[in-house]
Parts: structure tokens; sequence; C-alpha cells
């Protein structure tokens, strides 16, 4: 099972701030390879065999979204919560309108893998 690590910040009394790692189960052996999160606790990671993972309450758990693509996924972006694009292997790219629940393959016509999508 890999570890997804997310940022906690705590805020005090004061203006200070302080950022903690803290190791989270992700549900899933695949290695993850990008991570967005569209809001302070919906938050989205995809990796390799396809694997998209979801979380809403900032990070502190996982849950594998229903995806039925096989091939490394290196980048995920998102336009707001509930529409969002993954990019991998062989040009492809999957999308989600309903916040994660079902992802579409989008055709196009490259053959090369996205590694980076901001």
């Amino acid at each position: 099972m890999k570890t997804v690590f997310c940022i906690i910040l705590l805020v005090g009394s004061t203006i200070s701030l302080k950022a903690q790692w803290v190791a989270q189960t992700s549900k899933t052996t695949n290695s993850l390879l990008g991570i967005a999160y569209p809001s302070k606790t919906v938050g989205y990671s995809c990796g390799l065999n396809g694997t998209i993972l979801k979380t809403v309450n900032g990070g502190y758990s996982w849950q594998i979204t229903k995806s039925t693509i096989q091939t490394a996924l290196y980048a995920t972006v998102f336009a707001n919560t509930d529409t969002g694009i993954a990019v991998g292997d062989n040009g492809m790219v999957v999308l989600t309108e309903n916040t994660g629940l079902d992802w579409a393959i989008s055709p196009t016509n490259l053959s090369k893998a996205w590694r980076f999508c901001k």
C-alpha cells in the first residue's frame, strides 16, 4: 500500500503558521505521480495503472475513484471541485465532470506521454 503525504496547516491564536507532513494510507499499491487540490478539502491524486484517488477532508482519508483506465496517469488539474482532467501515457486524457464519480477517455491524436499539466 502506498502512502500519500499532505501538508496540514495548524493556525494558533497568533499569526504564525506551522506546516507539518502527516503520512496517510492511500488504499492502493500503485505509485502516485500527480496531485491537485481544487479546494481546501477536496483533492485528487493520480498514478500508475490508471489509479485516481479522491479526498474530501483535506487529505486525512482517500478513496479510489471509478476508473477503467489501465495506463499511467502523471498529472491532474481541476477547474473546480467538479471538473478536471488527468493525463498520462500515449496521449491519454481522462475527464470528469461529476466530482470524480466517473472518468471518460477524451480522444486525442497524441502518441507521446503527458508529463506535466500546469
